[in-house]
């Protein structure tokens, strides 16, 4: 069966549906490992996956936090984008890299 490394950035909104796949893949018999935040991480070894760190927890009590629920119905996404997503892509696809060389899938999202 295949060697399949899954990766996710952002909520648990992004995060559960790739979890119902992997325990779908894993009762299918492919062996499933994950490349996520340190909190998803740790969600995917409670599943009993493999999961290696890539990424950061965002500080969900921060100011940008307070900024997303206080500004327009646009002003989030863009905070979102500009303060989380973006500036988490170049470190994350670091720690990526040699994980999915090992793997035969490598299933992501956009963001």
């Amino acid at each position: 069966m295949s060697k399949i490394l899954i990766h996710t950035l952002g909520s648990s909104g992004d995060f559960n549906p790739f979890m119902a796949l992997a325990l779908e893949l894993r009762r299918r018999g492919h062996t499933v490992s994950w490349a996520v935040s340190p909190k998803f991480a740790e969600k995917a070894r409670a599943q009993g996956f493999e999961a290696s760190v890539a990424g950061v927890d965002p500080d969900w009590e921060s100011d940008m936090l307070r900024r997303m629920l206080a500004a327009h119905l646009t002003e989030p996404i863009r905070i979102m984008f500009k303060e989380v997503l973006i500036p988490a892509i170049v470190p994350a696809t670091l720690a990526i890299e040699p994980l999915a060389r090992e793997a035969d899938l490598f299933i992501s999202h956009t963001i």
